[in-house]
């Protein structure tokens, strides 16, 4: 297989090997789990050592075993020449660093980040999935000036020449570069994730030769989308980094040391919760267990386990045999009985559900918002699910519920646009110019008048990215009917956590809904969907592209997507699929939605408007 020469003479030289007295880190890697496993070369490395050794390799063996070469060379023709020889034999890698002769950290004059879109894990990236990456990099480019964004195979990478060369205190700059990480992100588009993986010595893809992913993608290029121009583009990245606040160290701090634990076990779940609270990732607060553990430093199975308590569950208890816990409650079949029964027959005396959405047909199926459970409406942004969940939280403060509307996306003026757009009827460009005709003026008014006449009925927390202890600590206070949520990507947390974030996040909000005997609605984002090539059409979103984590459905009692069944540009109304997709309580089924984009009201495409 040939290589694409000039794009390895060029990052060579973005990289500033050449420059000075710098060697290049070259290694090739067999990806694990890929076809390149069953050649010879590998084979006969596995087998050459369980003769040896007379065992099976550990994983950090086998990660050594699919090392088939790294060399310490200097040079950009000796690196093209390594580069032709190793093509095609596995992943070939540079490393971002210069070295000396023996290997060691001499300086780095670049920085580099990998942006990759959502996708099943071990898979490669369609073109569409990819080109939403380089998207996203563009996107970051936009904001952050002065780099080079690749296309690196599956999605991007994003390379900055740094003004001067750091040549020492490289965990310092580590620290820092992990809050400038968090920056980057803010500009990434839905559906793509920045590599949160950051250290001194960290290998890239050497851009121009062959490389795979996985068991089932094939062999392609990775090249640059911009070919770059040598000298760099100047920019501030340096002093942007230098200008973060260094994430906080790995170290033990002193209180836990003088701290006298029940068990190990117990010592090194407060250190994982000290950790995941000042900001690390989870990745990272197990590399630092195995270094600063107070308890078991060799158990890296234990150090797993306590971390998937902490960062995945969301305890920030140790559960377990040697810590205290509280009694729970219990109930045998004739404790209360008599209740349930009274309840069980009175309910054919309501004729609708105590909060309804206002759908027919998905209210008769799923009796609205129960108490004690979550409802999630999903969608892609531009749907409809803010406007919906607007004119939702106005037909139940109409009926005279307490209601907790948390809007962690939008302030509270663009809150109250939308709330008077449902209430008042009128189209939603005029609450965005401001510009209403004479004869708005008495139906203004009277939204003003009915918004003003909820009260404390309805409370908006208009918070960015609240955390559920803050969430839960408002609900117990308030005490609300129906909490709203817009929407559970948009919470605090680790950047790099997202989806054990969300996953924390929602089994909060079901202990809220059980705890405080409210309903919960709660919106959520879906993966960008890809169209039909023989119709055009977006393919209708199913419960797997329920963005982040799997946990929403789990908790959920219901889940309504909604997607576009069809739309005329110079038209008010769209027509929307709502597919109840997960139904605890009774059957699932698709209905359609007549939205009406301008005036935020919905209906059954075949009765009266409810909103």
């Amino acid at each position: 297989m040939d290589i694409l020469e000039p794009q390895v003479r060029q990052l060579y030289k973005i990289l500033g090997h050449a420059e000075g007295d710098g060697y290049s880190d070259m290694r090739c890697i067999i990806p694990k789990d890929s076809p390149l496993e069953q050649e010879k070369e590998f084979q006969d490395r596995l087998i050459n050592f369980r003769k040896t050794n007379n065992r099976e390799p550990n994983d950090k063996e086998l990660a050594t075993l699919h090392v088939v070469n790294r060399s310490i060379i200097k040079g950009e023709q000796n690196v093209l020449e390594w580069a032709k020889k190793y093509n095609g034999r596995g992943n070939c890698y540079i490393g971002r660093t210069a070295r000396t002769s023996d290997g060691a950290m001499l300086e780095f004059k670049t920085i580099t980040a990998d942006i990759d879109p959502d996708r099943e894990r071990g898979t490669a990236a369609t073109t569409e999935l990819s080109a939403r990456a380089i998207q996203g990099a563009r996107k970051v480019l936009q904001h952050i000036q002065g780099g080079y964004a690749a296309a690196s195979g599956n999605g991007a990478l994003i390379v900055y020449r740094l003004q001067n060369a750091v040549k020492s205190d490289f965990k310092t700059f580590e620290q820092r570069f992990r809050s400038f990480e968090n920056e980057m992100r803010k500009f990434l588009p839905e559906g793509v994730t920045l590599d949160a993986t950051f250290d001194t010595a960290r290998m890239v893809k050497l851009l121009g030769t062959m490389s795979t992913k996985g068991d089932r993608a094939n062999w392609r290029h990775s090249r640059f989308i911009d070919f770059p121009v040598v000298p760099y583009q100047r920019n501030t990245v340096l002093e942007r980094i230098e200008s973060c606040a260094p994430v906080a160290k790995t170290s033990v701090p002193t209180a836990f040391k003088n701290t006298v634990y029940a068990s190990r076990s117990e010592s090194d779940f407060a250190l994982a919760v000290h950790y995941k609270k000042a900001g690390l990732s989870k990745e990272d607060a197990l590399a630092a267990l195995k270094t600063h553990a107070l308890g078991r430093n060799d158990r890296t199975d234990d150090h797993k386990r306590i971390v998937q308590k902490v960062f995945d569950d969301g305890q920030d208890t140790l559960q377990g045999n040697d810590s205290k816990v509280s009694e729970l409650q219990y109930s045998t079949p004739g404790d209360k009985l008599d209740e349930h029964k009274a309840r069980l027959l009175n309910r054919k005396n309501f004729a609708a559900p105590e909060m309804g959405l206002g759908l027919t047909v998905i209210d008769r199926h799923t009796w609205g918002l129960r108490r004690g459970e979550i409802f999630t409406i999903a969608a892609r942004p531009g749907i409809g699910k803010t406007s919906i969940a607007a004119s939702i939280a106005v037909r139940i403060a109409r009926s005279g519920k307490r209601i907790l509307y948390f809007t962690s996306e939008m302030s509270i003026d663009s809150t109250y646009d939308r709330l008077l757009q449902v209430l008042s009827g009128l189209s939603g460009d005029k609450f965005t110019t401001g510009r209403f005709a004479p004869e708005d003026g008495v139906r203004l008014d009277a939204a003003y008048e009915e918004l003003r006449g909820f009260g404390e009925r309805l409370t908006i927390c208009d918070a960015c990215s609240p955390d559920i202890k803050q969430v839960n600590s408002l609900a117990s206070k308030l005490l609300p009917d129906l909490l709203i949520y817009d929407h559970i990507q948009h919470i605090g947390g680790a950047a790099d956590a997202a989806r054990s974030n969300v996953s924390h996040f929602v089994k909060g909000l079901k202990d809220i809904a059980r705890g405080l005997n409210c309903a919960i609605l709660a919106l959520s984002q879906i993966r960008r969907l890809y169209k039909d090539p023989k119709t055009g059409k977006e393919v209708r979103p199913t419960l797997s592209d329920l963005k982040e984590s799997g946990t929403i459905e789990e908790e959920s009692a219901a889940v309504l997507l909604l997607s576009i069944l069809s739309e005329q540009p110079d038209s008010a109304i769209r027509c929307l699929y709502s597919d109840l997709a997960k139904n605890r309580y009774g059957p699932i089924t698709v209905v359609g939605v007549e939205f009406d984009k301008f005036t935020a009201h919905f209906k059954d495409l075949e009765a009266e408007n409810i909103a």
